[in-house]
């Protein structure tokens, strides 16, 4: 079955489709045996070859021209370029294909039935309740040419970890065993584990009975694997400790094609595995221990320098500041839980938790945080430490801001509003990458500079791809800092920027885990920002701000206003929402008015949106991330077989937006005009869906709904005991003792999803019985 190329391409089958062929190759070749024995009969092709034992030559092929006539000629090159492409393909937009993220830049190839197509997908004709079919095949796009995919990997070779974290071994096994002659195979293993650990199948067998040739063959390897270690995510490298060997009478299993059978091999070495984790484990607990032996833990200088080198010895930083932020720096989810064990066995301090090094992020912050637990004196600290960082960083960065007009600058001049040349920030996100679209659409929008982060997750490229027919020649992709002065852009980029007439500040880490001081960078963004805005043509920013910054704040009429909200009456406790990301949204929306007062008299402008949830879009194919909280939410209720009866008062309210039709009210408002309000120098607009519901309104239809889907009961319970019974189900199948084969762990996780933000429905949980006690 072919089918017709997609407009403005050409296919190769079309070419020879019905002709007579004059073949040149060799008859040994295997595109000789591929002519002759697959192409006459499903193209209709007749092939003619030339006399046998004859020399490919021009003349040759000139002479058997003349005495058979042919349309086409199969021509052997004199010489043989390799096109650095031949892997990649490109799935016909006729057969359902979608390339969904993985993790890194893999994606899985998923088939999604669509009735129009039913003749190319068989999938379904096999399986017609199925609405999509998951290939379990990995694909890597093409690092410049759009739509082209690599075929990478099987999914049931991708591991879990125990902290959810994902990757695919294979690059690092292909690579270690290529650098070393010796090894045989190697494999990656560490499902529902912490760490990564690496079988290594050496070519001679018996090295396994001997300890020094063992630990000789350690010592050569380790170079090939510290230089995978550096290719890979934090969170999937290898240390040596967790290096092992073959036993010469358990061989690694290999499959009849040459590839090595992963669960196989991993069954197989159940037991060796499980003792390199109790050993490794063992060996930290007492280095640990005898570090800190003679540690006092009230004295603040000593559990600062153990907690240094602690960091340091995990992370492997140089000149660490002790004011620094660990996360701003870069560390990682593995790192954060590593760390804590740490801390844990060498201070003995078990209540120390995931959310301590979240919330203090430095060793100066972590080491008060600490002495202070062992002097129950946590809670009291950690409310005035919040609400004097918040104070500082207010007063800090206003006075970057004054130091913007103490020369007052001129009334700004008017712009040709139909020559627009926008910059616009986090282009690569979900959200970011709509705006893009809904800008490009645009008339008046003459250029727009994206101004993202280095690529991870998303990459530029992506985004070029996406609007390929438009993005050559009015975007410009920078990859800048904000967090630096001139955003990390040589001066030459920073004065092109100096152009724009309006500003679009979309760019946010969302981690609701991070503390406010984590965010630093963001703010330090936001204030460079401010200052180019200033400097700039249009003098008009655009800030995307989120509604838990003033998710807490009610009106006398119970609504919350389009304005902002100043501290001066309620406590900022009482009107942002209780995680460092609401609280760095509210600080960034007060910073703007500050600004707003400042310069709005000169013909600046400022304004922002109040953005609350998101969905999935309407006018194209697509779907709800399934890593947030709603979609967690229903997998999660399938599997356990309740869902909630109530949201609390934060997330009771559906008034979610379509992400399509948001970036269009985002791009409207950004590139409209203030109106002059002298009480109001900022304009502060919330997008809403102009037909909201409750939970409640919702709830049954889901209920009704889930138990079609799922075939089972569905029933309806309080929050606290949803919560509970996602928290039992982990625990019981994936807790201290259990045993899973390779990819139960991911299984468990994928079904049971909400389990990863349990913390976030517990302070959802928590929130709404504060918010009732009022």
């Amino acid at each position: 079955m072919a089918l017709d190329p997609p407009a403005g391409y050409e296919s190769q089958h079309r070419m020879y489709e019905g002709k007579r062929g004059f073949l040149t190759f060799p008859p040994f070749h295997g595109a000789y045996l591929c002519c002759h024995l697959f192409n006459a009969v499903p193209f209709g092709t007749v092939i003619i070859s030339p006399t046998s034992g004859a020399i490919p030559s021009a003349k040759g092929l000139v002479d058997g021209l003349k005495k058979t006539p042919a349309d086409i000629a199969f021509i052997v090159p004199n010489c043989a370029f390799d096109r650095g492409d031949w892997k990649y393909v490109e799935f016909h937009p006729d057969t359902g294909a979608e390339l969904r993220p993985v993790i890194d830049n893999t994606h899985e190839l998923t088939m999604l039935s669509d009735p129009e197509l039913s003749k190319q997908q068989p999938t379904f004709t096999m399986f017609p309740q199925a609405t999509e079919y998951a290939s379990r095949d990995l694909f890597t796009p093409h690092p410049i040419k759009p739509n082209l995919w690599k075929w990478l990997a099987r999914a049931d070779d991708v591991i879990v970890f125990l902290n959810g974290e994902k990757t695919n071994p294979i690059s690092m096994e292909q690579h270690i065993v290529a650098r070393n002659r010796e090894v045989q195979a190697a494999l990656v293993m560490g499902a529902q584990r912490f760490q990564a650990s690496l079988l290594i199948d050496p070519i001679n067998g018996d090295i396994n009975t001997s300890t020094t040739e063992r630990a000789a063959l350690l010592e050569k390897i380790w170079p090939s694997v510290e230089e995978a270690n550096q290719k890979c995510p934090a969170h999937a490298k290898v240390a040596k400790t967790h290096i092992f060997f073959t036993n010469p009478i358990k061989r690694i299993l290999i499959a009849g094609k040459g590839t090595v059978q992963r669960a196989g091999t991993l069954q197989l070495y159940r037991e060796e595995l499980d003792a390199l984790y109790a050993d490794a484990d063992s060996m930290t607990a007492e280095k640990d221990g005898e570090i800190s032996s003679n540690i006092d833990i009230g004295d603040l200088s000593a559990v600062s320098e153990f907690m240094r080198e602690a960091v340091v010895n995990i992370t492997s930083w140089s000149n660490l500041d002790v004011n620094e932020d660990f996360f701003a720096r870069g560390m990682d989810s593995l790192q954060a839980l590593t760390v804590v064990r740490k801390l844990r066995h060498g201070l003995r301090i078990t209540s120390i938790a995931s959310s301590t090094l979240y919330t203090d992020p430095s060793i100066t912050q972590l080491a008060s945080a600490v002495v202070k637990f062992s002097k129950d004196e946590v809670s009291i600290h950690g409310q005035k430490t919040a609400s004097q960082l918040r104070d500082s960083m207010l007063k800090e960065f206003r006075s970057r801001i004054d130091l913007l007009i103490l020369s007052p600058p001129t009334s700004h001049r008017k712009v040709d509003t139909n020559h627009e040349i926008v910059v616009l920030t986090g282009s690569t996100g979900t959200l970011g990458s709509h705006i893009l679209g809904s800008l490009l659409l645009n008339p008046r929008v003459a250029h727009i500079y994206c101004l993202n982060r280095s690529p991870s997750g998303k990459s530029l490229r992506e985004s070029r791809s996406q609007f390929a027919d438009t993005a050559d020649t009015r975007v410009t992709f920078l990859t800048t800092d904000l967090s630096k002065p001139q955003l990390g852009l040589r001066s030459k980029n920073y004065s092109n920027l100096l152009r724009a007439t309006r500003i679009i500040h979309n760019a946010w880490p969302v981690n609701f885990n991070l503390s406010l001081s984590s965010f630093r960078p963001s703010i330090e963004g936001l204030i460079n920002l401010i200052t180019l805005a200033v400097s700039s043509a249009g003098g008009r920013l655009f800030f995307v701000s989120s509604i838990s910054s003033v998710m807490g704040y009610r009106s006398s009429s119970g609504t919350t206003p389009e304005d902002i909200i100043h501290p001066s009456t309620d406590i900022i406790e009482s009107i942002v929402a209780p995680n460092g990301y609401a609280e760095s949204k509210y600080i960034s929306e007060l910073l703007i008015s500050y600004a707003s007062e400042q310069l709005s008299s000169y013909g600046y402008e400022f304004s922002l949106a109040r953005v609350d949830q998101i969905a999935g879009p309407v006018r194209a194919k697509g779907m709800w991330n399934k890593t947030e909280w709603f979609p967690s939410l229903i997998l999660s209720s399938i599997h356990v077989g309740c869902i909630p009866s109530s949201l609390g008062s934060s997330l009771g309210g559906i008034e979610w937006v379509p992400v399509d039709l948001l970036a269009d009210m985002i791009a409207d408002l950004a590139l409209a005009d203030n109106v002059q309000n002298e009480g109001r120098p900022v304009q502060v607009f919330r997008p809403l869906n102009p037909n909201p519901k409750t939970w409640e309104d919702i709830r049954e239809e889901l209920v009704i709904d889930l138990s079609s889907i799922s075939g089972k009961s569905i029933r309806i319970v309080p929050l606290d005991v949803w919560i509970a019974k996602v928290r039992h189900d982990v625990e019981l199948k994936a807790g201290p003792g259990a045993t899973l084969k390779e990819g139960e762990l991911d299984e468990i996780l994928e079904n049971n999803s909400a389990v990863k933000l349990l913390e976030f429905y517990e302070d959802v949980l928590g929130y709404g019985r504060d918010q009732e006690g009022k």
